[in-house]
């Protein structure tokens, strides 16, 4: 063997001890930087009313259940020549109220997103049964939307009900929930 082979260099003119110690120091610098953003940065707390969002949240499944109980379903149909949306209910109510509120929401754009009042529509052959509503739209955009069918609120909330479904959009079709 030769001498050169037998000699050891120091430690500092190594490559890999550098290397090491060069991710040590920028990890620990990054680190700072993080640090440093997070405090001056600092997020504010959620303020909001747990209690009045939980009440919500019971008053809207109250809702839904009252419609299950009351067996209430649509049928609906939107004319696209004359921007009316018609909603035929069936179900156990014994009277049925003279307004309901129509919201589409479209899950792509918010500038789609349309509220409609319906009317009631006096039909002499109707029965306790059965309720036709109709109300004028806006344009509405194919597509798919989360449609929430509600009687205007009285306040009652043994007898106010919610229908709600997502689906697909069109004019001319009939679309049941």
């Amino acid at each position: 063997m030769s001498a050169d082979n037998n000699k050891k260099s120091v430690w500092y003119k190594e490559p890999w001890p550098l290397i090491m110690i060069a991710i040590i120091v920028t990890t620990i610098c990054w680190c700072g930087i993080s640090l440093r953003k997070v405090i001056q940065q600092r997020d504010f707390p959620v303020v909001t009313n747990y209690y009045a969002d939980g009440q919500e949240i019971n008053q809207n499944l109250q809702k839904i259940n009252n419609a299950i109980t009351n067996q209430i379903t649509a049928s609906m149909v939107i004319d696209d020549l004359l921007q009316e949306v018609h909603i035929t209910l069936t179900g156990n109510i014994e009277t049925w109220p003279q307004t309901l509120t129509l919201n589409l929401t479209s899950n792509i754009h918010i500038d789609y997103d349309i509220s409609c009042k319906l009317h009631k529509v006096d039909t002499a052959t109707e029965s306790n049964l059965t309720a036709k509503y109709s109300g004028q739209l806006t344009q509405i955009m194919p597509g798919i939307y989360t449609i929430v069918l509600q009687n205007s609120n009285n306040g009652n909330s043994s007898t106010d009900w919610k229908l709600y479904t997502k689906d697909k959009l069109d004019t001319g079709i009939t679309l049941n929930f």
